[in-house]
């Protein structure tokens, strides 16, 4: 009886999520946030705190470049690309910034329906 109060409430619970739309980056993008939140943690940020959550940032990109390409982001030529993101870095901030949100708020959506989950399970 539990179980099926429990997977009851997952199909309740989790009925909002599946309306939410399809997350992909465009490669490029995803490359250039990776190389961009690289440059601020080292660059541009003393804060530790900032620096590491920079770093887990360039991670999240680096993962969905290559999750999308298939080629390891270590085989590109960034010179270039890297070179942008400093003569653009006002607008590769705010593009970057746009996917860190949406991300952040997919997070707290996540956490939301884990909690609620179990909050159905314990009851």
């Amino acid at each position: 009886m539990r179980r099926a109060a429990f997977l009851a409430a997952v199909v309740l619970v989790a009925a909002p999520v599946t309306a939410q739309e399809t997350v992909r980056i465009d490669p490029e993008e995803a490359r250039t946030c990776a190389i961009w939140a690289s440059y601020v943690a080292s660059e541009l940020v003393e804060d530790p705190a900032t620096q590491q959550a920079l770093m887990m940032a360039t991670n999240y990109f680096v993962g969905h470049y290559e999750g999308v390409t298939g080629v390891s982001i270590a085989q590109g030529d960034d010179r270039v690309a890297a070179e942008r993101v400093v003569l653009n870095l006002a607008e590769t901030t705010q593009m970057c910034t746009r996917h860190m949100e949406s991300y952040s708020n997919r997070m707290v959506q996540w956490g939301d329906l884990l909690q609620r989950l179990g909050e159905a399970g314990a009851g």
